[in-house]
């Protein structure tokens, strides 16, 4: 088996630091070297959405991985709200009906999840 991609590609960065300066500083740093930057819930609950536009500045992917947990609505909300940030790929991990609502909102279909029931 042979590996032709670049390392870069497959190279995803946690940005797990408590301040955006911080987590710039770093960023900034090894951004040539790296396909994607994970932003988690420590920075983006101290910086917010302003931690994804700064990042999203170097030119690299994004990975918001925020764990949205709530009732599906919530949740839905949560991934249309996130959906307007710039390079972004999230991975909601909720339950079934939270997943639905995020699908539903985030690609305009009808509203799966009133009426798909999982067992």
């Amino acid at each position: 088996m042979t590996f032709d991609a670049h390392p870069r590609s497959s190279l995803i960065v946690a940005l797990d630091f408590d301040s955006l300066s911080t987590a710039l500083r770093f960023a900034s740093q090894v951004a040539d070297l790296v396909g994607m930057f994970k932003i988690g819930s420590q920075l983006f609950t101290t910086s917010g959405p302003e931690a994804v536009r700064q990042v999203a500045k170097l030119g690299v992917d994004i990975f918001l991985d925020l764990k949205f947990h709530d009732i599906p609505n919530t949740v839905a909300g949560s991934v249309l709200a996130t959906a307007a940030l710039p390079g972004l790929m999230s991975g909601p991990k909720s339950n079934a009906g939270a997943l639905c609502a995020s699908l539903d909102a985030a690609t305009g279909w009808p509203k799966r999840s009133d009426f798909t029931t999982f067992k």
